[in-house]
């Protein structure tokens, strides 16, 4: 009987996993956190890519083994322009060249995203830039608030035009979910 008990609960956690994994396609992925906005708009999202100039903000997201994806952006090569001069954004790119990202499913229905990239740190965050604005989201190193949670929202595939139906931007780069 405890046997049969054990193998049904393994067999329901085994599901709830699969059924909480991504599938593989075009996203759009949000930030859900308060240390870049004003304390106003507390609970806002921030976009991923928002300087991106036909502001569609899609990444492909792909598997590459258990739990773990691949995030890339075609349009940009993964990097934004301030002024002609390239900002590494979603720095997928750097010391190592790992594009490998693990994605955990997040109790509010985001996900954690995190790398095993020494140089990166252990997580995918978001930080303010005193020197460009609107913020933009960056890697950075860990935080101790547990607050890398990002949000996946499926989407279509790139298109040649900015995407009309997209939240409209705030003042601040920002945009209400």
């Amino acid at each position: 009987m405890a046997r049969s008990t054990v193998l049904f609960i393994a067999i329901l956690v085994a599901i709830i996993h699969v059924c909480s994994a991504l599938v593989p396609g075009y996203y759009m992925i949000q930030f859900k956190g308060d240390f870049l906005t004003d304390p106003k708009q507390d609970g806002e999202y921030v976009y991923l890519s928002q300087q991106r100039s036909d502001r569609s903000q899609i990444w492909e997201v792909s598997p590459h083994q258990f739990n773990e994806y691949t995030i890339s952006n075609s349009k940009t090569d993964l990097y934004l322009t301030f002024g002609g001069t390239p900002y590494p954004e979603l720095d997928l790119l750097v010391s190592s060249g790992r594009r490998t990202w693990k994605l955990s499913p997040a109790s509010n229905g985001g996900y954690f995203i995190e790398t095993s990239d020494p140089y990166m740190g252990t997580s995918l965050l978001a930080e303010k830039s005193s020197k460009f604005w609107p913020p933009h989201v960056a890697l950075a190193m860990p935080r101790k608030d547990q607050r890398q949670i990002w949000k996946f929202i499926p989407t279509r595939a790139f298109d040649e035009q900015p995407r009309q139906h997209l939240l409209p931007y705030k003042k601040a780069g920002l945009c209400h979910s």
